[in-house]
């Protein structure tokens, strides 16, 4: 009987046990390499999905913005043929002298003013000034002046004076929309009439009362000047309007147009302050679409200067929201089809939380930079993150 061989029994078992490993750690290559073309495929799809989504926001508002300039380009001709015709010596509507010298005096205050959010406030009282007020200011808008619209508040005896001092805070010039309720209803004492109608950017529009029945009410306004629905139509005081607080150039932004201004980093704040994402958003419209595409726009209009890395970082930032946004859409999408599940409305959440979060982190960022160096390297960090992200967002979400 031949002698066991311990040493050639364990280099056998070592020899067969190398083998059994080789042949496990092929077939894990091979289904690695299988998921990895699966998952490197996926992200292909996704990819290419994506950039169809960017590529659609991109022609959103690249349409918006030539509808935009298009709107502006006839603003100016109507704004600068209004004024020449208001203020000539021939046939047609014109201003009044009393009107005149109060479209003067609007226009000469209004050159030292800042940027405001609008153009007019317009206040009005409900009960009887609703209709006229709502006219009016459709007949503005049309103009390309920026209306923030807000009724009197009908409370009894209660000061209107902070109200309208804040409304003038946030517009260029101000409306009132004078009624028999607003003179009568009890808003004002006769001496906050009277200190609200001498603002230099007040313009008051008498509706169903007439100059001398606002001098009877106060009487410390016997060269009170305006503009009367009983003289002129809605369109054509909103005309005379017009005319006094838009310059001859004013552009309106339906979506940000490139301009210089658009140029500052600060322009950003405007389009992120108010992006947040709800659910509710998938149902009610673009208006979510339409600020990513606000993105895009300042960012085309940026010039990049001594800073090439900024546009390639706030692009790459753009993209981000981009497709948070449409594959948060999408999985809604799914949803409403009867074929999502409880998972991917629970996947979704999370997509929602992480392009708010995004929202947020993109603003920090920005005020770092702006504080801080403005180099490429202070974007680096940022730049490798938002990288990890475009190779595979699937796994990055």
């Amino acid at each position: 009987m031949a002698k066991f061989d311990a040493n050639k029994f364990k280099r056998d078992l070592q020899a067969a046990q190398r083998k059994a490993e080789a042949q496990v750690k092929r077939q894990v290559d091979e289904v690695n390499r299988k998921n990895q073309r699966a998952v490197d495929e996926y992200n292909r799809k996704v990819r290419a999905h994506n950039q169809k989504v960017v590529n659609q926001f991109n022609q959103q508002v690249n349409a918006h913005n030539q509808e935009v300039r298009r709107v502006n380009s006839h603003n100016a001709r109507v704004i600068g043929d209004l004024q020449k015709q208001l203020r000539s010596t021939g046939t047609g509507r014109r201003y009044t002298p009393s009107e005149q010298a109060l479209a003067d005096r609007v226009q000469g205050s209004l050159v030292s003013r800042d940027e405001r959010e609008w153009d007019v406030f317009l206040s009005y009282a409900r009960i009887d000034g609703a209709d006229a007020a709502d006219a009016l200011r459709s007949a503005l808008e049309a103009l390309g002046v920026r209306v923030w619209f807000d009724e009197v508040a009908i409370v009894p005896g209660k000061s209107q004076s902070l109200q309208m001092d804040q409304g003038l805070r946030k517009a260029r010039a101000g409306i009132v929309l004078l009624t028999p309720a607003y003179l009568v209803g009890r808003f004002w004492t006769e001496r906050e009439l009277g200190a609200l109608l001498r603002k230099e950017t007040l313009i008051p529009v008498l509706h169903g009362v007439t100059f001398k029945e606002v001098e009877e009410y106060s009487g410390i306004l016997p060269d009170l000047a305006g503009f009367e629905t009983a003289r002129d139509d809605i369109p054509s005081i909103a005309e005379k309007i017009a005319a006094a607080v838009l310059p001859a150039d004013a552009t309106i932004e339906a979506v940000l147009a490139p301009t210089s201004e658009v140029a500052s980093l600060g322009r950003f704040d405007e389009v992120l302050r108010p992006l947040v994402l709800h659910e509710a958003d998938f149902a009610a419209g673009n208006a979510v679409v339409e600020r990513i595409a606000m993105l895009k726009t300042v960012i085309d209009a940026i010039d990049e200067g001594d800073e090439p890395w900024l546009i390639d970082w706030l692009s790459d930032e753009h993209y981000k929201g981009a497709v948070l946004y449409a594959a948060a859409k999408t999985n809604w999408k799914h949803e409403q089809d009867g074929i999502g599940s409880l998972a991917d409305h629970q996947m979704r959440t999370q997509i929602v939380e992480r392009f708010n979060r995004w929202v947020e982190q993109f603003k920090v960022r920005l005020d770092e930079y702006r504080r801080g160096s403005r180099s490429a390297a202070a974007v680096a960090a940022w730049r490798d993150e938002l990288a990890r992200f475009k190779d595979d967002p699937v796994r990055n979400i």
